[in-house]
């Protein structure tokens, strides 16, 4: 297998029947947080890989994935069983553009994420960069129920870290009595209730959108942003929306 680095698993934590996290010893050259790396195994002799955003912040030789277990899938189950000591392989180098490089610097950043595709924002919530491009940062996590909220413990202490700056809420989809909010998050979105709740204002001067998850939440949330006269940011035509989809 030409190219590929191996990696040892050191530490395993699963969050529930479906989510896994895997702290993996691995060199990898620097990278931007927010990117992802080429991660899998030799299956039938072929090497077989999905990209996974990593967790943890550059500049560390232990890296960490969250990912989600996909019945009936070639490669999450696989990895899903793994235990420390076992070996997996990597692509050699992070790659990708969900980077905060690309993100112009504004008053909010509003990071929105369902399930494991809060791992980027993880990342870059570990980097000083958010920290000194935007003055005000939310995050919105939606989930299934309280089984999901993984890194409640760290998003705590990073806002212990910057409370004056970090704000982050969960949205709970499929449990009724929660204390959180329950709507998917387009429709939170265009609720203004976070907004409300901040005292703040997202618009299209004074704010930045990521967006990271499936499809759905995705495409919808790009509807009710534009209706705010935000766009897509591109590399040729800055805008207000950075998205990364999760198949």
């Amino acid at each position: 297998m030409p190219n590929w680095l191996t990696g040892t698993i050191l530490e395993r934590h699963q969050w529930n029947n479906r989510l896994c996290s895997l702290r993996v010893l691995l060199d990898l050259p620097e990278f931007e947080a927010g990117q992802f790396v080429n991660l899998g195994l030799e299956i039938n002799g072929k090497a077989v890989t999905r990209p996974y955003s990593l967790v943890n912040a550059p500049g560390k030789p232990i890296q960490e994935i969250f990912f989600n277990r996909v019945d009936g899938g070639l490669l999450s189950p696989r990895l899903f069983q793994l235990q420390p000591g076992d070996k997996l392989i990597s692509s050699p180098r992070a790659g990708g553009f969900f980077v905060l490089s690309l993100v112009p610097a504004t008053q909010q950043l509003w990071l929105c994420a369902t399930s494991t595709a809060i791992s980027p924002f993880l990342s870059m919530l570990h980097t000083v960069d958010p920290w000194e491009s935007f003055e005000q940062v939310i995050l919105i996590h939606g989930i299934r129920d309280h089984s999901e909220m993984a890194y409640s413990k760290e998003l705590e202490r990073i806002k212990q870290l910057h409370s004056q700056q970090f704000h982050y809420f969960y949205s709970v989809t499929r449990e009724a009595d929660t204390p959180h909010f329950t709507q998917r998050i387009p429709d939170l979105l265009s609720s203004n209730e976070v907004e409300n709740l901040l005292d703040l204002t997202l618009t299209a001067n004074n704010a930045q959108v990521m967006l990271c998850g499936n499809s759905g939440m995705v495409n919808n949330c790009l509807s009710v942003l534009a209706e705010r006269g935000l766009k897509r940011n591109e590399r040729r035509d800055p805008g207000q929306i950075t998205i990364e989809i999760y198949q």
